[in-house]
């Protein structure tokens, strides 16, 4: 190895190739414009401190990062990511996502299966005051007598034709049997019962029929 020790002003002209392996004294001030350097890894210590502004500008680009490097998420810029970012067959787990949806998030045409929403417990104020919900919609109903209001005004037209019999009807009386009369009122004073009470319109005549 040659050994060179010079001032600035000293420096002349070396022909290209003429000169290897060059040892320069600690403290030496030399010129950089009057070398040309090919560094390799090897030749840069380990433990060498390179100043960045030091370096040219650097184009990084995904092979220039080994597979392994572990780089935190604090040395990077913060990210805009937009839609055009993310692969189209990219698999986002939603549990990497927080979403706040909002009725205005979903559009007015979307078809959301019942299974893709959670168990919902809907009451009352839940259904809107107008709301119309076809018969056809809603499971058979048991109702029992508990569920009608007590004060429920219901028309007769709303209930099916009842097919009543004898043992349906407990205590009525004959005031609320239309074109009913009750014959007890026109019993004699005998041991004679009226069975019968009636009225001859044409002979204006009042019939009245007795037991034998």
């Amino acid at each position: 190895m040659v050994e060179l020790r010079f001032k600035p002003g000293d420096v002349g002209t070396v022909p290209d190739g003429s000169v290897t392996n060059v040892k320069v004294a600690a403290g030496a001030a030399i010129d950089m414009s009057k070398l040309t350097l090919a560094i390799t890894n090897a030749e840069v210590a380990a433990a060498a401190g390179i100043d960045k502004t030091k370096l040219g500008a650097l184009a990084i680009v995904d092979a220039d990062v080994d597979a392994g490097a572990a780089i935190a998420k604090t040395k990077l810029a913060a990210l805009e990511i937009a839609n055009a970012d993310v692969a189209a067959a990219a698999g986002i787990a939603m549990d990497k996502l927080t979403l706040e949806i909002t009725n205005t998030e979903v559009a007015a045409g979307a078809a959301i299966a019942k299974n893709k929403l959670a168990a919902l417990a809907i009451v009352d104020a839940d259904v809107d005051a107008g709301a119309t919900i076809a018969k056809t919609k809603l499971a058979p109903l048991d109702i029992v007598n508990a569920d009608v209001n007590a004060a429920a005004g219901i028309v007769k037209s709303k209930l099916e034709a009842l097919a009543i019999v004898d043992a349906d009807v407990s205590d009525i009386t004959v005031t609320k049997i239309t074109g009913a009369v009750d014959g007890r009122a026109a019993t004699t004073t005998g041991d004679k019962d009226v069975t019968a009470i009636g009225f001859d319109s044409v002979a204006e005549e009042v019939i009245i029929d007795r037991e034998a």
